[in-house]
């Protein structure tokens, strides 16, 4: 992958507004993991490829690619401020703590 001169970093912003977003819906998720996610996410679309960010990161492929995923399904809820669908992606991604089913 070539290097990518016009990639705009997800910012710690957009972050905190995806976290809110989590944590009014009752999901438990931490600053922390989406961090994971959005750093692989930033690593990515910079243009590193997965087998660089999983030896720099310490996972293994198969978690960069699952962390990616998940850091671009939120930036495109972003996108379309759709916080009910971002809602909807953290249930199906399971592991997360969730308080109240809504």
């Amino acid at each position: 992958m070539a290097y990518n001169k016009h990639w705009k970093p997800v910012t710690e912003e957009n972050i905190n507004k995806v976290l809110n977003w989590l944590n009014t819906a009752n999901i438990g998720i931490s600053k922390e993991v989406l961090g994971k996610w959005f750093k692989i996410y930033n690593m990515r679309i910079s243009g590193t490829e997965y087998l660089d960010i999983a030896n720099n990161q310490k996972h293994s492929i198969q978690t960069v690619r699952n962390y990616y995923f998940r850091a671009k399904k939120c930036v495109e809820c972003l996108r379309n401020n759709n916080i009910a669908e971002i809602i909807q992606w953290a249930k199906w991604w399971g592991h997360y703590r969730i308080t109240a089913d809504r």
